[in-house]
């Protein structure tokens, strides 16, 4: 069959204009006005099978899709505190989230569960979680996990009303499995040499995945896998290959103004990228002993101790991708990355990968500098490339 060739991708203005009406888009405000419970989460530890399978629709928060004025987050956080969970603040105090019947935190780190201290004092919600896990890969973090779940079970219960039944939790398993595979899909696509799905286009559709019902995304998925098998984009194999990795990112402008310099994006090892959809939950006599064991074993974040199944698994991606180099983008004050970045570097560079470290406020824009600093760095990996040698100062 013959290859159709397109500039772009057309569901792709399906999937903007959800993000446009965040966080409110037309799915959730069906879901609402249909008279469905909404339950915002932080943190992709959050296991949303299990409040999917109790009726009620988990959306991410998150502070938007680009930096903003933080003045009245400000004054509930110390000024060292996460500029993320500041973000995500400042949408709550100017009551985009009122929709919500609930927040639920996957305690991912300290600056979070401040966030979930002050949004439980301040802002009053029929109901709040903090979904306990242990970072270390270990049978007993499992099992304190699948204890956490047995707590949750009861909360959710008394708050819906609804009795969560394995076969409700099974039903919520495959859901969420399924758009696991079409992700995955999509991003087998960016393995090849003219890769039709950009970094900037990639961190778009799960800009848009993350907030809106499973039923209906998949249904937009499905059409975007088949537009996406089709399409060429020739003369995208002379580009740099480049893996980005780091803290939580939403502004897909950012990894667009990273492309404009000449590179391509063909892996977002980010919590709103792979570490989200790839591994999906594993068949087991009790689905909640499934849900457990895959949130404890998924790609692992930076929190996670011992440091080596992670860093093993970045670099196993990155030769996948056939990246040329990293990029690891950091937001300001997320400490437990900082901590990983030596680490993270030698590693990479044992492997011949160069990388390349950024830091920034969340979802800040492109700047003069941070343009001239990827420059360089793009220039670098040309350099070697050659077999010259040309060290990279950062």
């Amino acid at each position: 069959m013959p290859v159709t060739k397109r500039e772009t991708l057309e569901t792709l203005a399906e999937i903007r204009e959800i993000n446009n009406s965040f966080p409110y888009n037309r799915y959730v405000r069906q879901w609402k006005e249909n008279g469905g419970k909404i339950f915002g989460w932080f943190c992709t530890y959050t296991p949303e099978e299990f409040i999917y399978a109790a009726g009620i629709l988990p959306i991410r928060v998150w502070g938007g899709f680009e930096e903003f004025a933080l003045d009245k987050a400000n004054a509930y956080f110390y000024p060292t505190s996460c500029s993320t969970v500041r973000s995500v603040f400042q949408v709550a105090l100017e009551h985009k989230y009122d929709f919500l019947d609930g927040f639920v935190l996957g305690s991912p780190c300290e600056h979070a569960r401040r966030l979930y201290d002050i949004w439980t004092y301040w802002i009053h919600m029929p109901f709040d979680y903090p979904a306990s896990i242990l970072f270390v890969h270990t049978d007993e973090a499992i099992e304190h996990y699948y204890e956490g779940l047995l707590d949750f079970k009861a909360k959710l219960e008394e708050f819906s009303g609804v009795s969560i039944t394995n076969d409700a939790l099974w039903e919520a398993i495959h859901l969420y499995n399924r758009t696991r595979e079409l992700l995955k899909q999509l991003s087998e696509l960016r393995k090849l040499d003219n890769p039709p799905i950009s970094g900037a286009d990639a961190l778009e559709i799960m800009n848009a995945c993350l907030a809106t019902p499973k039923q209906q995304f998949n249904q937009i998925l499905e059409r975007l896998a088949d537009e996406a098998a089709s399409i060429s984009r020739p003369g995208e194999n002379k580009k740099t290959r480049l893996m980005i990795t780091g803290s939580m990112w939403n502004n897909p402008d950012f990894l667009r103004f990273i492309e404009d310099q000449g590179c391509l994006i063909v892996v977002n090892e980010l919590c709103t990228g792979m570490r989200y959809w790839a591994d999906p939950v594993e068949a087991d006599t009790d689905p909640l002993k499934a849900i457990a064991r895959r949130y404890v074993t998924r790609f692992p974040c930076h929190h996670f101790y011992p440091w080596e199944p992670r860093i093993d698994r970045m670099v196993e991606v990155a030769k996948a991708y056939r990246v040329d180099g990293v990029i690891d983008n950091l937001v300001r004050y997320c400490v437990a990355l900082g901590f990983m970045r030596p680490l993270i570097r030698e590693r990479f560079e044992s492997e011949g990968i160069p990388y390349y470290n950024l830091e920034q406020m969340y979802n800040a824009r492109g700047s003069g500098q941070v343009k001239t600093r990827i420059q360089a760095f793009l220039e670098m990996i040309d350099f070697r490339k050659e077999g010259a040698e040309m060290p990279l100062q950062t």
